[in-house]
């Protein structure tokens, strides 16, 4: 028996030439004294590689399996065994999650670096233009609400700003409105003849005098909100092609075209006609879009966006639960209505999918239930295939978004401390400068 020893790293392995030629045509089973790696005065072969990792190849040589060392990262092992020219799909399954976990996280954190910020770069980065430090700080103080305490404060106002904003178009439709002195007995039969309730009141009242003021009040900050971002942000072009801040625009101009609307009705005294009245109900069905500053608030808290992300990974989850949920509650919708040919309620398949699909989520409104036995087991198999329908996704939404949080808290730790080394090292060649 013919002994090798092997020095890999400063860790010395001892084995046999039958051993590492069980595995043919890599670098262990071709060792030879005229080798490079070879010590004549210390006879053995010196490798400066991973210690941990060759253990797991010599191991394989020994078993024939490859099993996996947990202190060692998967990249670190593909990395080795490529060296030692090791193929990697022989790794056993068991091991597999060790190997491919790393894949896994470094997607995560790739799509996190993408999503959470497209400007962190320009977190540290400091023109010697006093104009562009000013863009910067205030880009910084609107659009990062954790990197000062007047950022957090603004943040906190924003999203009071937001509720309030939003708390005022539920309020329009509800008695916060006052009867419009503009509508006089000329035009009061067209405006009144209206056969909508709805919008008849909406039409023949407006908000009152104080929520228009309130209202009014947070257009404003929200206009020099959006106008300090569009000139601030650091990627000028790609401010104009984020979905919600085509969304601010839009609502910005809305707002204002629907208050000079109706400022000029109140000032003006002009008649309002129908045509004019609907206009103005036009323009505030439209200031809905108000409603999507709501999702700005994911651009501000990070736990908002990182659920998004996951939510966004897992498309393909949920994907499968449309398409499970609607072949199913096709077939049982179906079953159910030639169950309950004599129960008049389910008038025709489609209604009786839509019993499928409320039953299926457990919501169960009551306007529409079988009533004969084979009916009533179906509504039950419904409503159990519901159950395991659902939740069987959305375990997987809430692993995804488990795996995301993890990195995002590793990942916001590094910023941060990247961050501080940048303004600390700002500050040290301010200093150095002065002297």
């Amino acid at each position: 028996m013919e002994l090798v020893q092997i020095n890999v790293g400063g860790k010395v392995f001892l084995t046999t030439k039958s051993t590492l030629s069980k595995i043919p045509n890599t670098k262990l089973s071709d060792l030879k004294e005229t080798s490079s790696h070879y010590r004549t005065e210390f006879k053995d072969f010196y490798f400066d590689r991973d210690p941990e990792a060759f253990s797991c190849i010599l191991n394989l040589y020994r078993t024939s399996e490859l099993h996996l060392t947990y202190k060692v990262c998967g990249n670190a092992i593909r990395t080795e065994l490529e060296y030692w020219g090791i193929d990697v799909n022989i790794v056993r399954s068991c091991c597999w999650k060790k190997l491919f976990e790393v894949d896994e996280d470094e997607t995560i954190l790739k799509t996190l670096k993408k999503g959470i910020s497209t400007c962190d770069v320009m977190y540290g980065d400091h023109s010697s233009s006093k104009r562009q430090i000013l863009k910067n700080r205030i880009w910084i103080l609107l659009d990062k609400p954790n990197s000062s305490t007047a950022a957090k404060i603004w943040n906190w106002i924003y999203l009071l700003l937001v509720i309030i904003s939003a708390g005022i178009f539920c309020l329009e439709t509800i008695a916060f409105r006052v009867p419009k002195s503009q509508i006089d007995g000329t035009n009061s039969t067209e405006v009144f003849n209206v056969s909508n309730p709805k919008i008849r009141e909406f039409i023949s009242t407006e908000l009152h005098p104080a929520l228009m003021i309130i209202e009014i009040i947070c257009l404003i900050v929200f206009t020099l909100e959006l106008a300090l971002r569009s000139l601030c942000c650091p990627a000028g072009t790609a401010f104009l092609k984020s979905f919600l801040n085509i969304v601010d625009i839009l609502t910005v101009l809305v707002g204002w075209t629907a208050v000079i609307v109706d400022m000029f009705f109140f000032f003006t005294g002009e008649l309002e006609t129908l045509l004019l009245a609907n206009v103005s109900f036009g323009l505030r069905c439209c200031y809905i879009l108000r409603l999507f500053r709501f999702f700005r608030l994911k651009e501000k808290y990070i736990g908002l966006k990182v659920m998004w992300l996951a939510i966004l990974q897992s498309k393909d989850e949920l994907m499968l639960l449309v398409i499970s949920s609607l072949i199913l509650s096709t077939i049982l919708g179906s079953t159910t209505y030639y169950c309950e040919l004599e129960n008049p309620v389910f008038s025709s398949i489609p209604q009786a999918i839509w019993w499928a699909i409320i039953t299926m989520t457990t919501v169960g409104y009551g306007d529409i239930y079988p009533i004969s036995p084979i009916g009533k087991c179906v509504g039950t198999v419904c409503s159990l295939c519901g159950l395991l329908i659902i939740s069987m996704p959305i375990a997987i939404i809430a692993a995804n978004f488990n795996q995301y949080h993890r990195q995002n808290k590793q990942l916001q730790c590094i910023l941060n401390d990247r961050y501080r080394s940048q303004i600390k090292t700002k500050k040290e060649t301010h200093i150095s400068g002065c002297l």
